[in-house]
């Protein structure tokens, strides 16, 4: 199908957002500085959303949709949401993972699979006679 003459040339929502976003925060740089190596625009990358924060300590992967000359990006993740923050929080699924010993708090010690959270140790009960009784 054929571009109508008046449309030849008009600029899609998307490159006039992309003009804002610039004229409000700067050109946007070719890369950021991540926790595990450079971040840039398109990149698959993961986050941890943390306990600390109010999350739930799992790993959540996405894809970088915005990167900001003060370090930071924006992420769409893979199930719909979107976040934007400092650039040293976001994992690259290229560059090396994270590890515990590298100071990712929360990882899963080796040997357990990522994505599963980490923390206490579930307390399993017994209701006897309408009294809970700890099992060893």
């Amino acid at each position: 199908q054929a571009t109508p003459s008046w449309a030849k040339g008009a600029r899609t929502v998307f490159d006039v957002m992309g003009a804002c976003e610039s004229f409000l925060y700067g050109k946007e740089p070719d890369s950021v500085n991540g926790a595990n190596g450079q971040i840039t625009k398109g990149m698959r990358v993961q986050t941890q959303y943390t306990i600390a924060e109010g999350g739930d300590g799992r790993w959540y992967m996405g894809k970088v949709t915005r990167l900001y000359g003060n370090n930071r990006c924006r992420i769409y993740y893979d199930d719909g949401d979107t976040w934007t923050g400092n650039a040293m929080e976001v994992y690259s699924m290229q560059g090396p993972p994270p590890s515990a010993s590298a100071g990712a708090p929360g990882m899963p010690p080796v040997g357990i699979q990522q994505g599963m959270p980490v923390g206490a140790p579930v307390v399993q009960a017994m209701v006897v006679s309408g009294e809970p009784v700890k099992l060893p």
